[in-house]
């Protein structure tokens, strides 16, 4: 679950995670919390959409 989560996140344009209190099933609480968990690869999270991170390097 943790891992789809962050997937999800990682392939998301960010203004749209927090334009949107609910974005495809995802609570807010819980977009903030792992946003919190990559938030030193954010360097990696682009404008718009990005490559996703392995998963390993979290």
């Amino acid at each position: 679950m943790e891992k789809e989560y962050i997937e999800k996140i990682l392939v998301v344009p960010r203004e749209k995670l927090f334009e949107n209190i609910f974005f495809e099933g995802f609570e807010r609480e819980k977009i903030t919390y792992y946003l919190e968990r990559v938030r030193k690869y954010s360097i990696f999270i682009k404008r718009f959409i990005c490559p996703p991170i392995p998963i390993e390097y979290l």
